[in-house]
């Protein structure tokens, strides 16, 4: 397998939009309270909002002709406030690879991928949010050196 890692381009919408169905199926299998099931999340005006923004960039994993995988960045600048030191960071909003394609170290090249990106362009770090539930993921990131810096807590009511 030769694959590379690109910037998404309008005409690869369907295929991403496939991607961010296995992710989403995840997230309502687990947490049905939060999400519902849907094979394709993903609205195609949100996805060219992201592809013209300056601090958004969608890559994917391309294998000839196929996508395999992809990934949303956003730039980040700390809240300015007193209390913060100025400092940009690289959000990981998504990250996913095509069910038959995991375990061969796809998610890994796009985790340096968005090191080597972090490190040219002098972003103090990587942060992102994963769910509780997620424990694969939590472990993928783990082992690639993330570490806990907060946590979210619910109180459901109803």
């Amino acid at each position: 397998m030769h694959w590379k890692i690109r910037e998404a381009k309008p005409e690869d919408f369907d295929a991403i939009n496939e991607l961010v169905g296995q992710l989403y199926s995840i997230h309502a299998k687990n947490r049905p309270d939060i999400y519902r099931p849907c094979d394709k999340p993903l609205d195609y005006d949100y996805y060219i909002s992201m592809l013209n923004d300056d601090n958004v960039k969608v890559f994917i994993g391309e294998d000839g002709d196929r996508i395999i995988a992809y990934t949303i960045i956003n730039f980040m600048d700390a809240p300015k406030r007193a209390a913060y030191v100025k400092r940009r960071y690289i959000e990981l909003d998504h990250i996913c690879v095509s069910e038959e394609y995991r375990g061969k170290d796809i998610g890994s090249k796009f985790i340096n991928y968005i090191k080597e990106l972090a490190k040219s362009q002098q972003f103090s770090s990587i942060e992102l949010h994963v769910a509780e539930f997620n424990e694969d993921a939590i472990g993928f990131y783990e082992a690639k050196g993330f570490k806990p810096r907060s946590r979210t807590l619910e109180l459901p009511i109803v």
